[in-house]
């Protein structure tokens, strides 16, 4: 059982390419889980805790300790949205409903996004001369890198929020994450994220049109419903 855990226990070649059962089942709990989280279902949150859990040993045993420790984040996130989608209204009791974030609210987001992203890429760009003992090679392709990452936290806190426009978040990082990974030459990750990518775009789809008939079903029954 142990040997499950160890990145060298390949599970299968592919092009090429090798992969541990750990990268693959953390894969595939984590795309099971994107649907289940696209398609509203509480499920999707524990599935993914799994999936982050996997994930962030993959990196540890890889020497990515920066995206391991990025992973604790998606480990409190899991676990804050696994609680928030199980409250309750407290005048109807019902689930909690998706909703659009207000103007200001998203328009603080994007400047969040926009502030924290030349910050990293910043960063990204001078960690080599830094610390050229810790990064031997400049960083390849720091700005849609940084906001990737940056737009992953966002993404990751409005998804946890029931907010639709997460998934607006989520299209745009597997676009930008898709030419990324292709150019690097790792094309089963571009792959990924091209599945992701159809994911997202359902999830938009499908949250966008359970907020409107919300919305038209308080209107029907006359109430005030804030659509922001």
């Amino acid at each position: 059982m142990t040997g499950f855990f160890d990145v060298e226990t390949i599970a299968v070649t592919v092009l090429g390419y090798s992969m541990s059962w750990l990268e693959l089942v953390g894969t595939l709990f984590y795309l099971v889980s994107t649907w289940l989280i696209a398609r509203r279902r509480l499920p999707g949150w524990p599935l993914n805790l799994v999936g982050v859990l996997l994930f962030m040993l993959l990196f540890w045993q890889i020497r990515l300790y920066a995206s391991a420790l990025e992973q604790v984040y998606y480990v409190v996130t899991c676990l804050y949205g696994w609680w928030y989608w199980q409250r309750r209204d407290p005048d109807t009791g019902d689930i909690l409903p998706v909703r659009y974030s207000p103007p200001a609210a998203i328009v603080t987001w994007a400047v969040v996004t926009l502030v924290a992203t030349v910050a990293v890429a910043l960063l990204l760009t001078r960690v080599h001369p830094w610390w050229p003992g810790l990064f031997p090679e400049p960083a390849s392709y720091p700005w849609p890198d940084a906001l990737a990452m940056v737009m992953s936290v966002v993404a990751t806190w409005l998804l946890a929020r029931k907010k639709v426009e997460c998934w607006i978040y989520w299209i745009v990082i597997d676009f930008v994450s898709i030419g990324l990974y292709y150019i690097k030459g790792v094309q089963l990750l571009a792959l990924l994220y091209a599945c992701l990518l159809l994911i997202a775009s359902h999830g938009f789809w499908h949250w966008h049109r359970t907020r409107v008939r919300e919305g038209q079903k308080a209107a029907d029954f006359g109430g005030c419903e804030d659509l922001g």
